[in-house]
């Protein structure tokens, strides 16, 4: 294993930052913060929780937090404009979006 390995980078899909421009007017905040976007596999397998077969690794999802706006809200506008995954966690803080097979469930 490279020494470099987990500060490899890839560009996202652009059609997240999409996403996060339409929660954006949406929800008229001015901050959204993208807690997670790209991930190596190695970082991937490091996280408690993650799918082994993660978006993440694909650069095609985001895990995001709109401060004062509940999760379930989000994951529920996640769903009318994208096909892909959305994932909510509210024991967290944050909602996961992706361009994945269409699937939805709400972790801890």
């Amino acid at each position: 294993m490279s020494r470099l390995s987990h500060r490899e980078w890839k560009w996202i899909h652009p059609w997240l930052m999409d996403l996060v421009f339409v929660l954006h007017w949406k929800y008229n905040k001015d901050e959204i913060k993208i807690l997670s976007g790209y991930r190596t596999p190695q970082t991937n397998v490091q996280l408690e929780g993650a799918a082994l077969n993660s978006q993440h690794v694909r650069a095609m999802a985001l895990d995001i937090h709109i401060p004062d706006v509940d999760n379930e809200a989000v994951a529920r506008d996640f769903k009318t404009f994208i096909y892909g995954g959305t994932g909510m966690y509210p024991g967290r803080g944050f909602t996961h979006f992706d361009f994945g097979p269409l699937r939805s469930w709400v972790g801890s």
